[in-house]
């Protein structure tokens, strides 16, 4: 994989915009931190409310570049697309229900 065509830091969160062999593009986010121990730079799961700011604003600067930039037509929804009723209702179902 080639370098990113777009990337967005701020206070260690990261954000990455990458070109999909269709044309379009799909997004990757990560957070670091320097381990006071070792001094080495480490990946975290964890976001604390301002790191979660963070990567809302970043993710919204990444999806207007996404839709600013990408040349493919539309995307129109076909008749195969379409999920029944009753397969929504299940998903709920069982969300709900564990």
């Amino acid at each position: 994989m080639g370098a990113p065509v777009k990337s967005y830091r701020n206070k260690g969160v990261d954000v990455a915009v990458w070109e999909t062999r269709n044309g379009g593009y799909s997004i990757t986010w990560r957070k670091s931190y320097k381990d006071k121990q070792t001094g080495e730079y480490k990946d975290s799961k964890t976001l604390f409310p301002s790191d979660a700011k963070l990567l809302i604003e970043l993710l919204q600067t990444a999806i207007a570049f996404c839709e600013e930039n990408d040349t493919r037509p539309p995307y129109t929804p076909s008749d195969d697309d379409k999920v029944p009723f009753w397969v929504y209702g299940v998903c709920v179902c069982v969300c709900v229900c564990v």
